[in-house]
């Protein structure tokens, strides 16, 4: 019998394969910024449920769907040198703009970009990518020159 040789991590940069999946909803799990200047972000998924009824001290909520918390399905993104990045709870509105891509989104224009250029006080001929993560309990900025790194933790 053939020993079965342990799953190595996977690392992503370019055009990765999307780790995010419309069947699942993702949990910011840490945020950490480094001394190196490089941001981390875990992320971990969870299932999406069987619609049903909610019921809460007798009364008929309707229906719901339910999250399942698995965490089986970690991913790490790394940003190098990030320009700047900010936490939202989910509650703020979500930014405007053209953007591509669904739990991590990529604006080619976004009102937080216009922000930025106004505020910043030097001029690079480097691009300004702006990111966007959408999970169940935060919204996540980030503005970088470089698109980020996606490990895929298990």
């Amino acid at each position: 019998m053939k020993k079965k040789e342990p799953t190595k991590d996977k690392k992503i940069k370019g055009k990765p394969k999307y780790p995010f999946s419309r069947k699942e909803t993702w949990f910011v799990e840490k945020i950490v910024y480094k001394k190196n200047m490089i941001l981390e972000i875990e992320l971990v998924g969870s299932k999406i449920g069987t619609p049903e009824k909610i019921r809460f001290q007798s009364i008929d909520l309707g229906i719901g769907t339910p999250v399942l918390r698995d965490t089986s399905k970690h991913v790490l993104l790394r940003f190098y040198q990030p320009l700047a990045f900010q936490r939202l709870d989910e509650s703020f509105a979500m930014e405007k703009g053209k953007f591509s891509g669904d739990v991590l989104r990529k604006y080619s224009e976004s009102e937080y970009l216009k922000y930025y250029s106004k505020v910043k006080f030097y001029s690079r001929d480097e691009p300004i990518l702006h990111y966007c993560l959408v999970c169940s309990d935060d919204i996540i900025n980030i503005l970088t020159n470089d698109e980020p790194e996606i490990e895929i933790l298990n």
